[in-house]
């Protein structure tokens, strides 16, 4: 009962992974009718250019499955690129840790979002959750299922050296910014548990597939509202991106 309370106060704040700003559904076969978006100068395969680099990473979405589950639509899109069949509600259920909000001294409490996913991604009162919490989460599916690969927390890495260390090299990177790049906004506040202060939201926080670049552009799988791959001004992205403390996550071979 504790949690619907602070859920109540979740959803009148509207302050969730999942925005309320433009509920206009957007079906997998309708991105023609959708805003258009740069395709980077690629040459060959599509993929590659001197100065560009656009990668085939599997497309999910979150819509109408997911309201508040970025992260982990976004942490298996990255998952099925290297060829496995994981389904993102296996990646939920059994890997990623999830709190909810509680009481203490009558304060709202909870963790913070670096350390589980704050509510629950099936709902719309979810919060979300920050890159640590999808490393660790896909850290356990790698070594139940999958060995041979590792998530890496590359958080403080800058946007133009994971374009250069890891795109370039055919590794997607997860980050974190926030939905269609709008500004971010201090929301929702909770006292963290274990007397470790306190931690204000930011809203609305999201997580994409960083997927290309060109001189312009950053290139992104969304799986906000079926967008399917979009494009962003490179500064815009970046300040997003900087609001929210550089983060990100990309998986390797050992």
């Amino acid at each position: 009962m504790m949690f619907l309370a602070a859920g109540t106060a979740v959803l009148a704040s509207g302050l969730f992974c999942w925005s309320l700003l433009d509920q206009t559904p957007v079906s997998s076969d309708s991105f023609d009718s959708a805003p258009k978006y740069h395709s980077p100068d690629t040459t060959g395969s599509g993929q590659k250019s001197m100065d560009s680099v656009l990668l085939s990473v599997p497309y999910l979405s979150q819509e109408g499955i997911l309201p508040s589950g970025c992260e982990a639509v976004s942490a298996t899109m990255v998952v099925q690129y290297y060829g496995l069949d994981l389904e993102v509600y296996h990646l939920i259920d059994q890997y990623l840790p999830r709190s909810d909000f509680w009481y203490e001294d009558g304060q709202l409490t909870n963790v913070s979002p670096s350390q589980a996913f704050i509510g629950d991604p099936y709902a719309t009162t979810g919060l979300g959750c920050y890159a640590p919490v999808i490393q660790k989460a896909l850290n356990s599916y790698f070594e139940a299922e999958n060995p041979s690969l590792s998530a890496v927390l590359t958080t403080g890495t800058s946007l133009e050296e994971l374009c250069s260390e890891y795109i370039s090299k055919d590794i997607p990177a997860l980050i974190w910014a926030s939905i269609r790049m709008q500004p971010l906004k201090s929301g929702m506040q909770w006292r963290l548990s274990g007397g470790q202060g306190s931690f204000t939201w930011q809203s609305p926080e999201h997580c994409l597939v960083l997927v290309g670049f060109d001189d312009d552009f950053y290139y992104f799988n969304d799986p906000y509202q079926s967008q399917g791959q979009v494009s962003y001004d490179k500064q815009l992205v970046d300040s997003r991106f900087r609001q929210l403390g550089m983060q990100s996550v990309v998986v390797q071979y050992k």
